[in-house]
């Protein structure tokens, strides 16, 4: 009996002991352990991870950045970007557009947070930036370091301008375009950008407008104006959605 007894105590014992500790000890590495284990690349990052580990991911590229008369003392500024990461953008980047004069004093800042898509070119759109009564002779923009990458599919390849119309170009100038969505996924409160060009390819003019939603398999128009001609005729547009 004793003989017994102390074998039931030490399978007892080694059930409470064993079974915890084997488990512990081949528990697979997971993304939220702020360990670097399994097969990531860094902590919590890399490999089976949705995090893209920071190292790994590329910069942004500013392919350029300026502002545009409103009226008066108010202008709106725009920053072209390229996310070079394929298959991955970021939930939050913060920026800051500095306007400078012909000295280069600084007479206008503004920040703001966007959402960085995967691999594409997207736009960042400021309005109502008051300067006073000086002229903006330069403008920058830099975004803070990106601490967080994700994998991300790219979406906006699934909408696509199937049509854009300037109208009344010598007035009060209109720009209407049509949206198709060939995705499966619906959008909502989507923001849309229109950008024009002259011959050289400078952009002259700038708009945004948001669209409430888009289905799958759906047809949206948006419209964009402005309050005076353009300064140079319309070579080229550009509408960019941005999911």
């Amino acid at each position: 009996r004793q003989v017994t007894y102390a074998s039931v105590a030490g399978g007892i014992l080694l059930l409470l002991i064993g079974v915890p500790a084997f488990f512990a000890l081949s528990k697979h590495g997971t993304c939220t352990d702020d360990k670097r284990n399994g097969k990531e690349r860094g902590v919590d990052c890399g490999g089976a991870c949705t995090r893209i580990c920071t190292a790994d991911a590329l910069p942004l590229k500013i392919v350029w950045s300026r502002v545009f008369l409103v009226n008066d003392t108010l202008y709106s500024a725009v920053g072209y970007i390229e996310n070079p990461n394929p298959g991955g953008g970021a939930p939050e980047a913060t920026y800051t557009f500095t306007v400078v004069d012909d000295r280069n004093i600084t007479i206008a800042t503004r920040e703001g947070k966007v959402a960085v898509p995967a691999q594409q070119r997207f736009a960042i759109f400021e309005t109502g930036i008051d300067v006073g009564q000086r002229l903006p002779a330069r403008t920058f923009l830099e975004f803070d370091p990106i601490t967080t990458w994700e994998r991300r599919e790219n979406v906006q390849k699934n909408i696509r301008v199937t049509d854009s119309r300037l109208l009344e170009e010598e007035s009060a100038p209109r720009l209407e375009a049509t949206l198709r969505n060939s995705g499966l996924l619906r959008f909502s409160t989507m923001k849309v950008i229109a950008l024009l060009y002259e011959k050289c390819d400078n952009a002259v003019a700038v708009s945004s407008t948001v669209l409430r939603s888009l289905d799958p398999e759906g047809v949206a128009s948006v419209t964009f104006t402005w309050p005076t001609p353009f300064s140079s005729p319309i070579n080229r547009i550009e509408v960019i959605p941005q999911p």
